[in-house]
């Protein structure tokens, strides 16, 4: 009981209500888009990887805001580039003092961000925190932002979350808060309001119903400097919106405009040459499901059928920069044929949802009736 650690989020009064309002009126518009994203993801284990860096230390000064964004662009380099075992390091002190942050006041999101586009930041090493010196080369060193994306309900955070890398989010602080010091479900239960502050979300669950925080307040904290919230606790998706941060790519020589892709919604694009397999892991239907590629040419693959997890179908070899997209035949009745490219299906609905869950691996999701539930069927794509 008693502790204190720094914060630093400032949002004016008239931009809290300005942005409540706009999420209240984004979760009413949205509730018939159905956002593809599994049960349950945790970007400290996909496929046994660990794609967080570590946690660090705010100590005394109020910079959250650059903690957050650097968590969130840190594990995205990890997860572009899929090498769980490197440790990008950026420089939060660069980014809070180019986005006007200040120990005492604090920062706002927009203008960190902007500033993580526009110088962005480099390595630790090049800046170090609560220094007074910059490496001279710190432009040659940067890590860049190509834009960034507000995401205005939790449907969007959890489906960028588990498809591009974790989020960056404020919340409100009370003093229960500081004392968290398990892997406990956090709610609200005591203690006075203390201020905002920003967080990197790197997971959610929804049997438990909660999110997967990384802090700024060093291991000391809560579980090894991270925590589980529960949904819909201290403004998190209903007083804050999600932001998504894509990373600046290297850059690409002049030449020829390419071909337009043809890469439908849940299609496939393979990034490595190598044979495609897919396996059954869930089955709810009782009848038995064709499964098909449609591209990059015509091949029926075989048939799963209940009871039979585990099953794998052989695709073949598939080519860097093959688009491959899925076909799924049912036996129910009349036989009904549903495409990982929404648009070719009937009706409004996306019915089968590609989801990347580790390197050169995917799960296919079937929802044959469009309910925003688990699947009716889960088929897994590995590439070797």
């Amino acid at each position: 009981m008693g502790k204190t650690y720094p914060l630093g989020l400032d949002i004016p009064p008239e931009e809290m209500m300005k942005t409540r309002v706009d999420m209240a009126a984004a979760n009413v518009l949205l509730k018939a888009v159905l956002f593809k994203y599994p049960p349950q993801w945790d970007w400290r284990n996909v496929s046994g990887k660990n794609f967080l860096t570590s946690v660090k230390d705010q100590q005394t000064c109020g910079s959250c805001v650059a903690f957050a964004i650097c968590a969130a662009a840190e594990a995205r380099k990890k997860i572009d580039s899929q090498e769980a075992g490197q440790n990008p390091d950026l420089s939060e002190w660069f980014l809070f003092q180019r986005g006007g942050g200040s120990c005492s006041t604090g920062s706002q999101f927009n203008p960190m961000l902007s500033a993580l586009k526009n110088p962005g930041t480099p390595d630790e090493a090049c800046c170090p925190y609560l220094g007074s010196s910059t490496c001279v080369d710190w432009a040659n060193r940067v890590t860049k932002a190509a834009g960034y994306t507000i995401l205005k309900t939790a449907a969007q955070a959890k489906e960028w979350i588990a498809t591009k890398g974790p989020v960056v989010a404020g919340m409100e602080v009370y003093t229960d808060f500081f004392d968290l010091d398990s892997n406990e479900i956090y709610t609200q239960r005591y203690g006075d309001f203390a201020g905002y502050h920003a967080i990197c979300l790197f997971g959610f669950d929804e049997v438990n119903r909660c999110w997967h925080l990384k802090n700024s307040w060093s291991k000391a904290w809560g579980a090894d400097g991270c925590c589980r919230i529960a949904y819909d606790q201290c403004g998190i998706g209903s007083s804050f919106y999600f932001y998504g941060i894509d990373l600046s790519s290297s850059p690409v020589p002049p030449g020829p405009t390419p071909t337009p892709s043809v890469l439908g919604t849940d299609d496939i694009k393979v990034t490595n040459a190598g044979n495609m397999t897919v396996k059954l892991t869930q089955m709810k239907v009782a009848y038995p499901l064709t499964v098909s590629l449609y591209k990059p040419k015509d091949k029926e693959l075989g048939t799963f059928s209940k009871g039979e997890l585990g099953k794998v179908l052989n695709a073949g070899p598939v080519g860097k920069g093959d688009i491959v997209g899925f076909k799924i035949v049912t036996g129910e009745g009349s036989p009904r044929t549903f495409y990982t490219d929404g648009p070719m299906n009937p009706g409004k609905y996306r019915y089968l949802f590609t989801l990347p869950y580790g390197y050169r691996k995917w799960n296919i999701l079937g929802e044959l009736e469009g309910r925003p539930d688990h699947g009716e069927f889960v088929v897994e794509v590995s590439i070797k």
